[in-house]
């Protein structure tokens, strides 16, 4: 008969990290509050530049890399990328940085290429069941006056349109900025 060494089973205490050092190969999951606040933090605005000419993007890519000089214009290019359609994507972390690439890009090779900005889009949302005294004319001021604590001011909320369902309630479409 042989001697089985006794194997002790540690219980962590409520409240401490299950996060805590992963076994040596094993994948280190994350939680949902942490992916969420990394993506939040890191911004990127993008430009696209297509070809008039209707080049291949690997043509152009080259173009630009022989005309814009990041360095000299003080831009910090996060990724710069050829796409399916002929256009190249360029990334930056700044805004003020994609404004000079853009402006650059536009003087330098006006002609031959077309950048584009782009631009982040406000969110809507829907207020449903509202009274027929609420317009789109009336709304903001009256959000305004009710959510005190967003310290929202006249253009930061915008009406979009209202319409009515199938069961007669009006619902309200606003546009906030961000």
């Amino acid at each position: 008969m042989q001697a089985v060494p006794s194997v002790i089973i540690t219980q962590e205490p409520a409240g401490s990290s299950a996060q805590g050092t992963a076994p040596p190969g094993a994948r280190r999951e994350k939680l949902y509050s942490t992916a969420v606040g990394n993506i939040m933090q890191h911004q990127h605005f993008k430009i696209t530049v297509t070809s008039n000419d209707k080049l291949s993007a690997e043509t152009f890519k080259g173009l630009l890399k022989s005309k814009i000089y990041p360095a000299y214009i003080k831009v910090g290019i996060n990724s710069f990328k050829a796409l399916t359609v002929g256009r190249v994507q360029i990334t930056t972390s700044r805004e003020e940085e994609v404004e000079a690439l853009g402006k650059d890009i536009k003087n330098k090779c006006g002609e031959e290429l077309e950048a584009i900005i782009l631009r982040r889009r406000n969110p809507q949302t829907g207020y449903p069941n509202i009274p027929e005294d609420f317009t789109t004319n009336n709304i903001e001021g009256t959000l305004i006056k009710q959510n005190t604590d967003h310290n929202k001011k006249a253009g930061d909320i915008n009406a979009k349109y209202n319409y009515e369902t199938k069961k007669h309630s009006r619902n309200l479409i606003i546009e906030v900025n961000a």
